[in-house]
């Protein structure tokens, strides 16, 4: 299967709110304050493709435009992730995973995979997007979560994302939660400067944009 047919194909599975990027091998749908992305991960062979996995991620602008800014001053070019919260669509009760070992090579082979993929949109993606519409949604789900647990529904800096959320929503732990979150960020940069190098000074600034907002 052709590389240009297989993208034309996948770009049909989802419905029309969503846009396709066959380069991010993605499905996108912009809202006013967030953005909502479905991603699909695959093997690609000569003429013919093995998915690997899909994953849900929003992406709300306030939040990652505010924490962008902190990492563009201080050179951080890893940043684990551009969106805000996400999700792995794994483990879905209705959906044969065993499908995903299908080698897709031409139409007839696809259609095999493209049900479970239309399964996983529906009811994975769509009702992480559902239940995550507004950050008051997202803080208090986190907020129950402890720092080692945020990695699996943050994308990136998960403890700096946080921050940010509390003091848009004015939430009232926000001090404590930052200076707690500043020594965290200083001990880590100490411990491994090799991977967090600047993150120390990255939070100590981030605390300061937001106190003047």
């Amino acid at each position: 299967m052709d590389k240009d047919v297989f993208n034309n194909c996948l770009s049909k599975l989802v419905n029309e709110d969503f846009s396709f990027d066959p380069d991010l091998g993605s499905w996108e749908r912009m809202k006013k304050i967030r953005i909502e992305r479905i991603n699909i991960g695959y093997n690609e062979y000569p003429g013919s493709y093995y998915p690997k996995g899909m994953g849900a991620y929003i992406k709300f602008n306030d939040v990652e435009d505010i924490l962008n800014k902190v990492l563009d001053k201080y050179k951080i070019q890893q940043r684990y992730g551009n969106e805000t919260i996400r999700s792995v669509l794994f483990n879905l009760e209705g959906v044969d995973y065993g499908k995903f070992k299908t080698e897709i090579h031409d139409n007839e082979s696809f259609q095999i995979v493209a049900e479970e993929i239309k399964k996983i949109v529906k009811y994975g993606a769509m009702p992480f997007f559902d239940r995550y519409q507004t950050l008051e949604e997202v803080h208090n789900y986190a907020n129950q979560l402890s720092l080692e647990e945020y990695s699996r529904f943050f994308s990136g800096y998960g403890s700096l994302k946080m921050m940010i959320i509390k003091k848009l929503l004015k939430i009232d732990d926000y001090e404590s939660y930052s200076h707690k979150m500043i020594q965290n960020w200083i001990s880590i940069a100490k411990e491994y400067p090799q991977h967090f190098e600047n993150l120390d000074k990255v939070v100590v600034d981030l605390k300061n944009v937001l106190d003047k907002m």
